[in-house]
């Protein structure tokens, strides 16, 4: 948090395979939550591009920070974790996570129910509100809500640039070649 509040927080943009960094994290996610009889099922919308430019490390930070909290932050065990992306134009995009989970009557009688829509999300602890920061470095935002059905719902959303496959390629031999 401090770096992010003194400026010192760099986001850099650097190919890399978004696909292949989801898989890797939900195999962490697996791992983690296996122990804590909990799960965050990831769903990969077609949308999303395979390569973009981005800052992997940031995105691993927030990702993995939200992933940390949500399970408390919306006192559920099964929660849902879409990946989904706007297109812009001259390749830019819109990253969207999405996490989804619907309240269930042992979990209402567990947890009163609470105006998510109302609540500023960096209020639930420090993880939260660096996830905040580092989604709007990244030009994009948190935010949460809850449906008609009770279904609640965190979407984190962040700007990337989508890197075409000769770009990647011509980055991959760049970095191998060195």
């Amino acid at each position: 948090m401090s770096k992010i509040e003194s400026g010192e927080l760099i986001v850099k943009s650097v190919p890399f395979d978004l696909h292949g960094f989801l898989m890797r994290i939900d195999d962490i996610l697996k791992a983690q939550n296996m122990s804590k009889n909990r799960t965050i099922t990831l769903l990969i919308d077609p949308s999303v591009p395979h390569f973009i430019n981005s800052d992997e490390l940031r995105i691993q930070q927030f990702l993995m920070a939200l992933c940390e909290c949500i399970h408390e932050l919306y006192a559920m065990k099964n929660i849902r974790l879409t990946v989904k992306a706007h297109s812009h134009q001259l390749n830019t995009a819109t990253l969207l996570f999405i996490f989804t989970g619907h309240i269930d009557e042992q979990a209402k009688a567990e947890a009163p129910f609470v105006d998510y829509i109302s609540k500023d999300i960096s209020q639930y602890s420090t993880q939260m509100a660096m996830v905040k920061e580092v989604c709007q470095l990244m030009k994009g935002d948190v935010s949460l809500g809850v449906t008609n059905s009770g279904e609640k719902i965190l979407t984190a959303a962040i700007k990337i640039i989508k890197t075409t496959n000769e770009q990647q390629l011509t980055y991959q031999a760049d970095v191998f070649d060195s």
